[in-house]
């Protein structure tokens, strides 16, 4: 028979094994937990030049930086150094990335600029570029996932609306000065000459003003005086005859042209010599016509305008030599002006 070796105390043994099971736990545990770190990490140094006041602060940039990483890579022991630096040159902001790695002789360089001065565009875009210089795997592993659907809101409390019977809405009342168009003033005085208003023809002169309302119906007093003439009659006498009258004239206007009515009511001063008896009488003037007129602006408120009148008399001036009519008024005159005048009022 064979005799079996003594393979030495067996506690020794035992104690070997666990030796060697607890170190491959350790090692185990190592390894995991080397795969549950941060991939990188960096201590942060951020300088913001002349003229980049408006950019972010460290701690905005920080957090840009964690929210697209999912951890914070910022530690102020950390070995590799990452200064982020930020100015203003010609119009443009430039952003300075360096990182230097530990026992590295050069740094990594990586530059940004923007032409906008308020840091919109720079902003993501440097903590885009900061998260890839520090994590380049987990950077774009976290940016190339599809984000999250946000969450719906939270449904609102159903309301029973019950409709109104004849409802009262409350009218604003308008005011007056909205509601009424806004009169326009004016004035304007003028020259004229009569035609078969005298015994010849003679010249005058007129004086008048109104208001206009929305460029379309004007309405205007006028005072006119003929210049007295002298004619000679039938008879062999001569006439001098002038007049004072006053004339309403409402006018319906378009395009800077009028149609008027005119009513008119003065005095003619009329005297015969050369007769048997000279003769001076003062007789009432009712005459009633019409008016055709234009006008021509020559700035906002100054106007030049023209006018022909035509009127049919009511009340006309005789002088009589004996049973004979040696002067007698004609059934029609007419008169042909030119004035100038001006506008004014809050309408204009």
């Amino acid at each position: 028979m064979w005799a079996r070796r003594p393979s030495g105390p067996r506690p020794l043994r035992f104690v070997r094994v666990a030796v060697l099971f607890c170190g491959a736990l350790a090692l185990c545990g190592r390894g995991d937990a080397q795969s549950m770190s941060p991939l990188g990490e960096a201590a942060l140094t951020y300088v913001r030049g002349h003229g980049a006041e408006s950019c972010p602060d460290e701690g905005e940039l920080a957090e840009a930086v964690v929210a697209r990483l999912g951890y914070d890579p910022f530690h102020a022991s950390s070995s590799r150094r990452l200064t982020v630096t930020i100015t203003l040159e010609q119009s443009t902001l430039r952003a300075t990335l360096e990182l230097r790695e530990p026992g590295a002789t050069t740094s990594s360089l990586h530059r940004l600029s923007s032409t906008r001065l308020d840091c919109e565009v720079l902003h993501p875009a440097l903590a885009l570029a900061i998260a890839l210089a520090v994590d380049p795997q987990r950077a774009l592993s976290v940016d190339s996932a599809p984000a999250a659907a946000p969450p719906s809101p939270p449904p609102r409390p159903f309301r029973e609306v019950v409709p109104i019977e004849n409802p009262i809405v409350p009218r604003t009342p308008a005011t007056g000065r909205e509601a009424r168009p806004r009169p326009i003033g004016f004035l304007y005085g003028g020259v004229l000459v009569a035609v078969a208003a005298e015994p010849t023809t003679t010249g005058g002169f007129e004086l008048g003003g109104g208001v206009l309302v929305r460029s379309l119906f004007s309405i205007a007093l006028e005072v006119r005086a003929d210049v007295p003439t002298r004619g000679t009659t039938s008879t062999g006498g001569t006439v001098e005859l002038g007049r004072f009258v006053t004339q309403v004239v409402p006018c319906m206007r378009a395009f800077n042209f009028g149609f008027c009515a005119i009513a008119a009511v003065g005095v003619s001063y009329a005297r015969g010599d050369g007769f048997v008896f000279s003769q001076a009488v003062q007789a009432p003037y009712f005459a009633a016509g019409a008016r055709l007129m234009a006008e021509l602006p020559l700035g906002r408120k100054v106007r030049l305008g023209f006018h022909a009148d035509v009127f049919g008399l009511v009340t006309r001036v005789v002088l009589r030599v004996d049973a004979t009519a040696a002067y007698r008024d004609a059934p029609a005159n007419g008169a042909f002006g030119v004035t100038l005048g001006g506008r004014f009022g809050d309408g204009i």
